[in-house]
């Protein structure tokens, strides 16, 4: 019986991430062809499970709006990760391969703490 309820919540949480949507400030980019590539920044939020994560897909932002660049589910709730693998993972399944990254340091950053930027294509663009 146990092993039954493993498999079902499996399966459950399987189709979550096949389904899910990449959305960033209310647009769900995999549905755009122009976008091909993605800057994923991962940071500690405060009031929030998990982790913060921004997305620069080239998109037009405000001088103070970081809400522009995170990555939210489809009712526009941040999405809280529990670890940078989990997103990766997310990601992957969602059609995005992870392909470099670069740490900022800390003097180049607006919160003074350093940074690495990760870069992802999507997989199907050569």
């Amino acid at each position: 019986m146990k092993k039954n309820l493993f498999i079902i919540a499996l399966m459950t949480f399987s189709c979550q991430f096949a389904f899910g949507q990449v959305v960033v400030n209310g647009k769900n980019i995999n549905e755009d062809a122009r976008v091909k590539y993605l800057e994923v920044s991962i940071n500690k939020c405060l009031g929030v499970k998990g982790l913060c994560v921004e997305v620069d897909f080239g998109q037009e932002i405000g001088v103070w709006s970081r809400k522009q660049k995170q990555l939210t589910d489809t009712g526009n709730k941040t999405s809280g990760f529990n670890s940078k693998v989990a997103l990766f993972n997310f990601l992957f399944v969602n059609g995005w391969e992870y392909v470099s990254s670069e740490q900022i340091p800390a003097q180049l950053t607006e919160s003074g703490n350093p940074v690495t930027q990760y870069l992802f294509r999507r997989r199907n663009s050569k």
